[in-house]
Formats: structure tokens, sequence, C-alpha cells
């Protein structure tokens, strides 16, 4: 029902700052740009999971967002606030009613009929999270089912000339949630297995642990998955001081958040794990 040139979707637990419309317009002088996603950031954190989650969107949802529309492969266009141009939205046939993940689905199609997704960082847009972790959860399980149920649908995609770097980094995304998820499960395994171990073991000094203390810097001692552990956290650190910049933010304004940030990986392999578990039982996912 439009009348306009251009379309503006916007959820309702979000809201815009007022001169957004007016930063966006001018990416569209291009016409090979479809559509132009802003930068999205959390409206009224209240908690500490909405303080992690705040560090996750100004990073996620803006300043790679912007990177990646370099490289001509932004792979949605999230659903607070997104602007597209109208007659492509008629010629890719609009958003798909049975994709429980539709501006991530569509971003696909734009790639595929030659079109191109911008990201303006300087138009804000504020979204509600849920209040509760369950609800985080069951938001981000149907986020990820919705993924899965999108690559599968363009999986002819991958690694299609074609559709240039965006062909190759879809499957190095699904590759690194993988890895992700290999290396949680390992450690989760091999945890439990040394304190199983342990509590056998103490449980021959009538577990008189205090004894057995040792302070020991000595990284010759440590396993593989404490390294890796260790290389991980070190690169995450790295990432949220340089990514903090550059999204023109400061540490300290969210310094709770940012400290949780470190422990975002853990969350994720459980969103992501409900999510797989919900597509392999065929589970119809339920948006709250």
């Amino acid at each position: 029902m439009a009348k306009g040139t251009f379309v503006a979707c916007i959820d309702a637990d979000s809201v815009v700052e007022p001169d957004a419309l007016q930063k966006i317009i001018p990416y569209f002088d291009d016409p090979q740009v479809g559509a132009v996603t802003a930068s999205i950031q959390v409206r009224n954190p209240k908690n500490i999971l909405h303080k992690i989650v705040a560090v996750e969107f100004s990073l996620g949802l803006s300043l790679f967002l912007k990177l990646f529309s370099f490289l001509d492969c932004v792979f949605v266009t999230p659903g607070p606030f997104s602007m597209y141009r109208k007659d492509m939205l008629f010629q890719i046939g609009k958003y798909d009613p049975d994709n429980i993940t539709e501006d991530h689905e569509i971003a696909f199609r734009i790639h595929k009929h030659g079109y191109k997704i911008r990201s303006c960082m300087e138009a804000k847009c504020y979204t509600t999270l849920p209040n509760t972790f369950k609800g985080i959860y069951i938001q981000r399980r149907r986020w990820y089912a919705g993924s899965i149920q999108t690559i599968i649908k363009h999986r002819s995609m991958i690694f299609d000339k074609k559709y240039n770097f965006f062909a190759y980094y879809i499957p190095y995304h699904f590759f690194l949630i993988g890895l992700g998820l290999l290396t949680f499960v390992t450690s989760l395994y091999l945890i439990v297995k040394k304190f199983s171990d342990y509590f056998g073991y103490y449980s021959y000094t009538h577990f008189n642990f205090f004894d057995h203390l040792k302070w020991n810097v000595d990284l010759l001692t440590y396993g593989q998955v404490n390294v890796v552990g260790l290389s991980m956290i070190v690169a995450t650190i790295f990432l949220l001081v340089v990514g903090t910049y550059g999204a023109r933010k400061r540490l300290r304004d969210n310094w709770l958040g940012s400290i949780g940030y470190l422990f975002l990986f853990f969350l994720y392999q459980i969103f992501w794990i409900g999510a797989i578990a919900a597509v392999l039982r065929n589970r119809k996912i339920k948006w709250k």
C-alpha cells in the first residue's frame, strides 16, 4: 500500500531517531543499492544481560554490518529498522511469510537478484529486548533456527562465484558457528571428565583440597584446551576494544556489559544448541 519510492520497515518494539530517513536516503543514489540498514542499539538496557547484548549489538548490528557492506556480504536487513527500494521488493517477491526470520531470508534474495545492501551507522534505531533470560533464549532460538532454514533454502548460492564474497562468507560464518559448538562441547566434556578424575583422586585424601593447591604459571603444564580457551579470551578482548572504538563507543560507558561480553560465547552455544535441536525435531518455532 506504500505509495513512495522507498519502504521503511520498523518493528513494533523499536524507535528511530528523527533524522534517520535523511541519513539513509542518500545511499539509494546508487541504483544497485536495494536496501540500507541502520545501527541497531538496545533501548533502555535494564539488567546485565541487556547490557551484554547492548555491546553485541553495537558491534554485530552496527560496526560489522558496515564492514560487511564494503565487501557486499551483509546477510541480514535487521527487522527493528531497515529501508528498501520498493520496486526491488516487488521484483524479488517481497518478504517470505513462511520464514520465521524474514529479515534474514530477504537479504539472500536481494543478493541473488544482483542488488547491494548498505549500512548507515549514523542512523540509529533503538529496540526493546525481552526482560528475562527465557525470553531472550526464545528470541535467539527463533533467530538461529531461521538462519538454518534460510541457508538450507538458499544453499545453491554457496560457493557460486556470481555472488562474489557473499557466496564464501556465508559458509565461513557457519563454519565458525560449528567450530564454536565443537569447542564448547569438547571443553565441557573434558571439564566434567577432569572434575570426575579429581574427585576420585581427592577421595583418597578425604577431600583435603587445600593442601594440594599450587599456583603454577608454567604454560607448558597447560593442556591444549586451556591454551585454545585462553587464546579465544585474548581474541575476544582485542575484538571488544577495537570494535568499541570503531563503533564510536566507550568501554567505561557500559563497563558491566563489556566484562559480561567475554562470556557471551557460552550463551551463543546454548542458543544454537536449542535452535539446532528444534530444527532436527521439526518443531514449530514460536515467536514468544
